[in-house]
């Protein structure tokens, strides 16, 4: 699952992750704006924009921000549920886990507004 979701920005995650998650994002921020891993870690970042990506991981317990789906991996089966609104409180209308199917997820792409 954390290799998936490096393929895009990981805004916050589980305790027990964030340490080693965080450490791969000082590094790379070291990297990306030439600075120290000190210096990324007391918070200096290089640009005149700065995107989600150039900051530390956080708590997922703290997170909250606009949720759309959530989601419950067993084994091999991922189960969903569509949220609406902010995260946590979207939690409190929440319907009932889903199993996420090829057919489920054609239909979510199918509501999609089509750009232009």
């Amino acid at each position: 699952m954390i290799e998936v979701a490096k393929a895009h920005t990981i805004d916050a995650g589980d305790p027990q992750v964030i340490e080693s998650l965080n450490r791969e994002r000082v590094e790379q921020l070291a990297e990306k704006h030439r600075l120290s891993a000190e210096e990324i870690k007391a918070g200096k970042r290089r640009g005149n924009v700065i995107c989600a990506d150039d900051y530390d991981i956080a708590d997922i317990g703290i997170y909250g921000d606009l949720a759309e789906f959530l989601y419950d991996i067993r084994g091999s089966q991922v189960l969903f549920r569509p949220l609406d609104g902010w995260w946590p409180e979207s939690l409190r209308n929440a319907g009932e886990f889903r199993l996420l199917t090829a057919k489920e997820v054609e239909s979510s792409r199918a509501e999609l507004p089509v750009p232009g």
